[in-house]
C-alpha cells in the first residue's frame, strides 16, 4: 500500500476526481435545469431538477396549495417534532416559520426563486450561477482538479492537512461559491441577499430565562432524536456535550454515547472524563473508537465527499475508525454552536467599539492574506448590519465557522445523519443577546448543567494534563529570562 499523503497538494489532489464518482456522494443533492446525470431518485417543478441521494431526507414543500419546492434534511420544532411529510408555508410567513425549526436542513423553493439554509447552515450549500446549479458540494457539481482556481493558496493552506478554512463565501473552485447562513440565494439573479440579522440585536434582560428557554429547546431537539433511536451522542471532556447530556437527565438510560480516541492528548483527556462521565450518568452504553491508522482511499474519500471545502485534520484522520467501528444508518449527535456563547472569537480587550483588522479574522481561519482573502473578508464587513464589534464577531463565527466548516465536514459521511441540537434562530439570539461578562466567563453550559443536572459540575471541563501544565510553565519562564 502507498504511504498515506498527510499534505497532498494539487499533485496528490490531482486524481481524486477521477477515481470517485457521484455514487459515492452519499446523503448529497444536485439541482439544476436539466436532468442530473447521477443515479439519484429525481424530482422536477417548473423546470428544476432536484436529484437527492437516498440517505437525504426529502420532502416536499407547499405555498398555499401549490408546490412550491423541497425540504431537505432533518427539520426539527420547537416543540421536538420532525417534519416527516409534505409541508406547507403561508405565503406572508415564510421565513418566520422556517426559522421556527432547528436543525440541519435547506429549503430550496423555485417557485419564489430561493434557497435557505438552516439558522447555521449546517447542511451547506454550493451553487454556479454560470452553469444554474445548486448542490451539496463542488463534487456533486461534476468539477474535476482542473477547475480549482488558485492552486497556489491551496497549497498554503495545506488542505486538507490542517483546520484552514475558505472566507465568506469563497471555494477552491472557479465560478462556485457558498451560501453563507443568514443569507438566502436568489435563482433569478444568483446573488446571496441577507435577511437575518438586519440591525443590533437587543441585549437579553433575563439571563435566567434565557438558560430555561435554551435548555428547553435543547432538550426537545435532543428527544426527537432519541425516540427514534440509533443515534449517540459524541461526548468529550468539554462543555457543550456535557450540556446536551443534562438536558437529557431524564432519559439518560435510553442514551448512547461515544467518543473517539485520535491518538494525542486532547483524546485521551476526552476519554478519561467521557468515561467517567458516562458510568455516572448511567447511559445505555460507551463507546470508545479505538484508533485505526487512515487508509488512503478514505482519506481521499473524504476530501472528494467533502469537495476540499475546507481542512479538519482531526475528523480527515479519523474517518477510517469511524467507519469501521459506526454504523452509517446511525445518526451521531454533536455540541457545534455552543461556542456562540462562549465569545469564541473575542479577545480579552474587545469591546464593543474595538476595530477588528482584516488580517485578524484571517488568521483566526488560518487562511492566508491573498488579495481575493481580503477582499472577501472586507466586502462582508461592509455589508455587516451591526456596528457592535462583539457581535460583529459572534457573526462571523456563524457564518464562517459554522457556515464555511461545520456545514462542510458532515458530508464526508462519518453517519448518514449528523445532528446538531443548537442549531435553532431563537438559540442564536439568545446566545448573542446574553451579557459580555457572562459570555465571556464561558458561563452558558455551566448554568444549564447546574439546572438541569447539577452533579456534572463535579467533573473537570477539560483538564489540563500534568506534562502540558509543566511545558506551558517552562515555556513562560523562558520567555521572561529571554526576554529583553
Amino acid at each position: 500500500m502507498p504511504p498515506i499523503s498527510s499534505d497532498p497538494g494539487t499533485n496528490g489532489l490531482a486524481g481524486i476526481w477521477t477515481r470517485f464518482s457521484p455514487d459515492d456522494l452519499q446523503g448529497q443533492f444536485l439541482l439544476g435545469r436539466s436532468p442530473p446525470a447521477v443515479h439519484w431518485p429525481v424530482d422536477s417543478l417548473d423546470g428544476w431538477h432536484l436529484a437527492v441521494a437516498v440517505e437525504l431526507p426529502c420532502h416536499p414543500v407547499f405555498i398555499g396549495d401549490r408546490k412550491a419546492g423541497w425540504l431537505l434534511g432533518r427539520a426539527v420544532s420547537a416543540a421536538g417534532a420532525f417534519v416527516d411529510g409534505p409541508l406547507s408555508l403561508a405565503q406572508d410567513e415564510i421565513e418566520r416559520q422556517i426559522y421556527s425549526f432547528g436543525g440541519r436542513f435547506a429549503f430550496i423553493l423555485p417557485a419564489i426563486g430561493r434557497v435557505y439554509l438552516d439558522p447555521c447552515g449546517l447542511l451547506s450549500v454550493v451553487y454556479c450561477g454560470k452553469t444554474g446549479s445548486v448542490a451539496s458540494t463542488a463534487s456533486a457539481l461534476g468539477v474535476d482538479a482542473s477547475a480549482i482556481a488558485d492552486a497556489a493558496l491551496v497549497e498554503r493552506m495545506r488542505l486538507p492537512a490542517s483546520t484552514a478554512m475558505f472566507p465568506l463565501g469563497m471555494t477552491a473552485w472557479r465560478d462556485i461559491e457558498r451560501l453563507l447562513p443568514n443569507h438566502y440565494l436568489d435563482l433569478n439573479t444568483w446573488q446571496p441577499r441577507r435577511h437575518w440579522p438586519l440591525g443590533e440585536l437587543p441585549p437579553v434582560a433575563d439571563v435566567d430565562g434565557a438558560v430555561e428557554e435554551i435548555a428547553g429547546l435543547i432538550r426537545n431537539h435532543l428527544l426527537a432524536f432519541l425516540k427514534q433511536g440509533n443515534v449517540w451522542l459524541q461526548l468529550t471532556a468539554g462543555r457543550d456535550s456535557r450540556m446536551l447530556l443534562a438536558c437529557v437527565r431524564e432519559h439518560a438510560r435510553e442514551l448512547r454515547c461515544l467518543t473517539a480516541d485520535y491518538s494525542d492528548d486532547t483524546a485521551r483527556t476526552d476519554i478519561r472524563v467521557a468515561r467517567t462521565l458516562a458510568e455516572f450518568a448511567g447511559v445505555a452504553e460507551h463507546k470508545v473508537l479505538r484508533w485505526v491508522e487512515p487508509t488512503q482511499d478514505d482519506l481521499d474519500l473524504w476530501v472528494y465527499r467533502t469537495g476540499l471545502g475546507a481542512g479538519e485534520y482531526r475528523g480527515w484522520r479519523g474517518f477510517t475508525q469511524f467507519r469501521q467501528q459506526v454504523d452509517p444508518h446511525d445518526s451521531v449527535i454533536y455540541g457545534s454552536v455552543g461556542e456562540v456563547a462562549r465569545s469564541f472569537y473575542w479577545r480579552f480587550s474587545d469591546n464593543p467599539a474595538t476595530g477588528i483588522a482584516t488580517e485578524r479574522l484571517l488568521a483566526a481561519i488560518h487562511c492566508p492574506a491573498t488579495p481575493e482573502t481580503m477582499r472577501r473578508i472586507d466586502a462582508w464587513r461592509e455589508t455587516a448590519p451591526v456596528q457592535d464589534s462583539l457581535q460583529l464577531l459572534d457573526l462571523f463565527y456563524i457564518e464562517q465557522r459554522l457556515g464555511c466548516w461545520a456545514g462542510i465536514w458532515p458530508y464526508a459521511g462519518y453517519t448518514w445523519d449528523s445532528v446538531f441540537p443548537m442549531s435553532h434562530r431563537r438559540i442564536l439570539e439568545l446566545m448573542m443577546g446574553l451579557p459580555a461578562k457572562f459570555r465571556r466567563a464561558g458561563k452558558l453550559p455551566e448554568r444549564i448543567v447546574s439546572r438541569e443536572w447539577p452533579e456534572l459540575n463535579r467533573f473537570p471541563y477539560n483538564p489540563v494534563p500534568l506534562r502540558r501544565r509543566l511545558r506551558s510553565v517552562l515555556r513562560s519562564v523562558k520567555n521572561a529570562i529571554l526576554r529583553p
